[in-house]
């Protein structure tokens, strides 16, 4: 008997994968331009931090389960975000190996290892992702699940919501947006107040956006959860 990581290579693989339905194809477009539009919207609305005369912002753009997508790479590139993916250690090798095999230069990429169906790799991840190189604080975060939630158990997947939520909080995020194409835990058909129930007991107070799609990764959407109080001086 084939090990499922055998089987999944030789189903992707040619000619395979010509067998593949075309509203597949079409749902993984779907899904993909969507988060590009609701990703653009958080990016384009992210805090800014004014020092002086001087307005910066530390932004990290943090894609869970990242897989092969060049999301990071063209984000990144464009617009100087810190893109960090996270990804199991073979994924992220390979991906590597790719990007060198082809010249690609990404200096603002960083890759992350992690088996998300773990508590202690994600959380250790996440951690990670909301560090700059120079170790500042990421002040804007917007995270991405394309795809991922759905293969894990629910309970995990529930745990990665609340993880990404209750990390940005702990680090100091002013600004903590998600941009998802998944299946959200526990909800089986599509309808939006299921949707926003899940991701408010997951930490995520304001669901911004939905539309639901055919497919497995049914639930696309975004979604904000509130910074932490920050007290001033008076």
């Amino acid at each position: 008997r084939a090990a499922p990581g055998n089987t999944t290579r030789l189903v992707v693989a040619r000619p395979v994968r010509a067998l593949y339905p075309r509203l597949h194809h079409q749902n993984v477009l779907l899904r993909s331009r969507y988060l590009d539009t609701v990703v653009d919207a958080a990016l384009a609305s992210r805090t800014e931090m004014t020092t002086g005369s001087a307005t910066t912002t530390t932004t990290a753009l943090v894609t869970l389960g990242a897989g092969f997508c060049t999301r990071g790479l063209r984000v990144g590139g464009e617009r100087g975000i810190r893109c960090v993916e996270v990804d199991l250690p073979a994924v992220v090798d390979q991906k590597r190996r790719l990007l060198v095999d082809r010249g690609v230069v990404a200096p603002n990429l960083d890759f992350l290892s992690a088996d998300l169906s773990d508590a202690a790799q994600t959380a250790e991840a996440v951690r990670r992702a909301l560090k700059s190189d120079d170790n500042a604080a990421v002040i804007s975060v917007v995270f991405v699940l394309e795809a991922v939630l759905v293969y894990l158990e629910p309970d995990a997947a529930m745990r990665v919501l609340t993880t990404c939520a209750t990390a940005a909080r702990a680090a100091g995020c002013r600004d903590i947006a998600l941009c998802f194409a998944d299946r959200i835990p526990g909800v089986a058909g599509v309808d939006e107040a299921d949707v926003r129930r899940v991701l408010l007991e997951a930490g995520w107070d304001d669901l911004v956006a939905y539309l639901p799609k055919p497919g497995l990764a049914r639930h696309m959407g975004s979604a904000r959860a509130s910074a932490p109080v920050v007290e001033r001086d008076v």
